[in-house]
């Protein structure tokens, strides 16, 4: 795809029941940068963790997730982040190695009362 294309961008409540809005705007940027179905369903899996990440144990009313979709040539790039979310819990073990094992690479961090993460998920062609 051109350099060019565009950042899909959504802003979502930080409410779990939400969260599939995330998981199918994933889906459907993975399938058109030309990811597997196994890719597509490890880029599902690690936008739920992640997102349920910035949700977990933060104030109901903080402000909404806001994500960031880029295709880079075959790869995925997504970003999120919710600001008044407070501290970061530990991730569960399980959710660690979930992400170990769906993304090409992840971060999950804290910067103020800010909660953000990154994931990149690319064809096995453009992880080589």
């Amino acid at each position: 795809m051109p350099e060019d294309d565009p950042v899909v961008k959504i802003s979502i409540p930080g409410d779990p029941r939400f969260l599939r809005v995330a998981r199918l705007t994933a889906s459907a940027l993975a399938a058109d940068a030309g990811l597997t179905v196994e890719q597509v369903e490890d880029v599902r899996v690690a936008i739920d963790e992640l997102c349920a990440a910035l949700v977990l144990d933060a104030p109901d009313l903080a402000p909404p997730i806001e994500l960031s979709f880029r295709v880079d040539g075959e790869r995925l790039v997504v970003t999120g982040e919710r600001a008044g979310a407070g501290t970061l819990s530990e991730l569960d073990p399980i959710a660690r190695e979930l992400l170990a094992v769906t993304a090409d690479e992840h971060e999950l961090g804290v910067d103020g009362d800010r909660r953000w993460f990154r994931l990149v998920k690319g064809s096995e062609a453009a992880t080589l």
